[in-house]
């Protein structure tokens, strides 16, 4: 019923080697990660802005500006309406969020060999290796803009005259 089966000594092993790599523009290598950026994984790429323009003078120089933007004398019927301290800020941050790429792989073997201690046979059974790869690769750009308007006027709508009588 039953055959004789030959004893077998049999070996296996498994070898795995294993990296990774990674360059992501929010890494302190590169640009680093802003602490101001409404994302997490953040890195400023650009930023334009008010700060250090030259301030419009037009005012103090008695000139309003027209609908085509020259310049031109103040009337005298315009000056019924004083304008004072306008203020005009703005900004543009240009983010790269989570831009970079990165990967890892495994190197792998595998093996399976047999003795048969009775016959001094030596047989391969099984040699198997392998690389399993993955990578991952991202970019996305994220803006953040601000305006900030500010003016102030002055229209003197009449006097009171205030007497005071001591006597």
């Amino acid at each position: 019923m039953f055959d004789a089966h030959p004893l077998e000594k049999r070996v296996s092993d498994r070898e795995d080697f294993s990296f990774q790599w990674g360059a992501f523009l929010n890494d302190d290598d590169y640009l680093g990660t802003d602490d101001d950026a409404p994302w997490e994984n953040a890195a400023l790429l650009a930023e334009w802005g008010s700060e250090g323009e030259e301030e419009d003078d037009s005012r103090e120089k008695g000139e309003n500006a027209s609908s085509d933007g020259h310049h031109k004398k103040r009337s005298v019927n315009e000056t019924s309406l004083q304008q004072r301290d306008t203020t005009l800020e703005y900004g543009l941050k240009l983010y790269c969020v989570e831009c970079g790429f990165g990967g890892q792989a495994d190197l792998w073997s595998y093996i399976d060999v047999g003795l048969d201690p009775f016959e001094d046979d030596f047989g391969l059974n099984t040699l198997q290796c392998g690389l399993d790869l993955s990578m991952v690769a991202g970019f996305a750009l994220g803006f953040d803009a601000f305006v900030d308007y500010e003016k102030e006027w002055e229209k003197e709508l009449g006097r009171i005259w205030v007497s005071l009588d001591t006597s």
